[in-house]
């Protein structure tokens, strides 16, 4: 397990030209500099929704990302338990909201434990796909969501870009 495997979010902010995404590459290249960096087939697919397939591919492959597209079963079991998890967690405390700063549930779109305004009310199951496929592939992963893969998978590294 090495190299850093990458979140959608990293990706498509580079690939949409968003507000973040300057610092978005500079992370991708520091992490390129210490070893290879992969995208799930995950990744790969919800990327997808941003642009054809082919310029996906040209993305991931101008930027030295290797896409990983098979999942193993360990993956799939992993990120089964921590979606068993928080489903769990969301019925016990009857929130629909979690931040993505640092996971605490919350009843609307502005966390009550660090004052983040959150984007959308739950998470999916893709996030925690991508989640168990860094926990197995690599030795970090990279994305803006730190709270749901410091919350959900515990003994991955996350990093987060500065802006």
């Amino acid at each position: 397990m090495n190299g850093t495997a990458v979140d959608t979010n990293i990706l498509s902010e580079i690939f949409l030209g968003g507000p973040r995404a300057a610092s978005a590459v500079r992370s991708l290249k520091d992490a390129l500099a210490v070893g290879p960096v992969l995208a799930s087939g995950i990744v790969y697919t919800e990327l997808c929704g941003v642009g054809p397939g082919e310029a996906v591919v040209g993305l991931l492959s101008d930027m030295g990302i290797e896409l990983d597209a098979q999942l193993s079963l360990e993956v799939w079991d992993i990120a089964a338990a921590a979606w068993r998890t928080y489903l769990g967690r969301r019925r016990a405390t009857g929130s629909s909201y979690h931040c993505p700063a640092c996971g605490q549930a919350n009843e609307t779109f502005l966390c009550v434990g660090c004052g983040t305004r959150i984007g959308g009310p739950r998470h999916i199951l893709a996030d925690f796909l991508i989640g168990a496929h860094a926990s197995v592939a690599a030795s970090c992963l990279l994305t803006w969501d730190r709270g749901i893969y410091r919350t959900y998978f515990t003994a991955l590294r996350v990093i987060h870009p500065s802006v």
